[in-house]
């Protein structure tokens, strides 16, 4: 028939419904169950197309701010809805500097040994291929670590603060400490230059990382300055002890 002649995506009701709409408003016969999925998803691409950009373009924002003005932009942060994601990108950013950075040493020598001897009783010869399968998780405990010990110093002094914001502020310094050491020392290493702990990039992102510590403590606690020195320090000394005893 000619009404079997016009696409169903077409087809639209005029008629009053029970629920007594005016005939006036047209509604469109639903799809069928496929096509009605299909729909959904590809409705919704434009929304997380702009939401992604929109969170990576506060990332950067965050990231450049924070060199500038770090106490403003840790209380920025602080009341910012995606801290969490910018604390974990933070975190996944740094290890994948030093993912990368191992990889590309293990594919010019197989037997790329640290530069200092291991803490850990595994042979020197094999430890990067060991240090890439635990880089990640030392890197994700170490922030949790910081973030749980400044908590616990902060409660004696009453600190209102949350182990989340004090893991979202120090995750996300890692990004800035990929930047400032991590690249440093991947581009060091392709040279075959080896990188110590008194190497001049070392010395200013942990200073720089140290001042970030004991701000985030002070911003997220509210927080005497002793109080937050204390917490940052001892915090910042546990993520060390963890980096220490792991990454080579």
């Amino acid at each position: 028939s000619a009404h079997s002649q016009v696409p169903a995506s077409l087809l639209h009701h005029k008629t009053r419904d029970k629920t007594g709409d005016s005939p006036h408003v047209s509604r469109a016969v639903a799809p069928a169950a496929g096509g009605c999925g299909i729909m959904r998803r590809s409705a919704m691409t434009p929304a997380r197309r702009i939401g992604f950009r929109a969170a990576s373009r506060g990332f950067l924002l965050h990231g450049l701010n924070l060199i500038v003005h770090p106490r403003k932009t840790i209380r920025a942060l602080l009341v910012d809805r995606r801290r969490m994601a910018y604390g974990v990108s933070g975190v996944c950013i740094l290890a994948a500097i030093y993912t990368i950075g191992i990889s590309l040493a293990l594919a010019r020598d197989p037997a790329a040994q640290p530069a200092s001897p291991p803490v850990l009783t595994i042979a020197p010869e094999r430890y990067y291929v060991y240090e890439l399968l635990f880089l990640f998780p030392v890197a994700v405990a170490s922030v949790i670590l910081h973030a749980g010990v400044a908590r616990l110093v902060c409660r004696a002094w009453n600190g209102n603060g949350t182990f989340e914001n004090l893991f979202a502020i120090l995750g996300f310094g890692y990004a800035l400490i990929a930047l400032v050491m991590g690249v440093p020392d991947l581009v060091l290493g392709l040279l075959g230059v080896r990188v110590t702990i008194v190497s001049p990039h070392v010395i200013l992102g942990t200073v720089w990382y140290a001042a970030l510590s004991v701000l985030a403590v002070k911003e997220s606690e509210k927080v005497p300055w002793a109080a937050a020195c204390l917490g940052g320090m001892l915090g910042l000394l546990a993520n060390a002890a963890i980096q220490f005893t792991y990454i080579r």
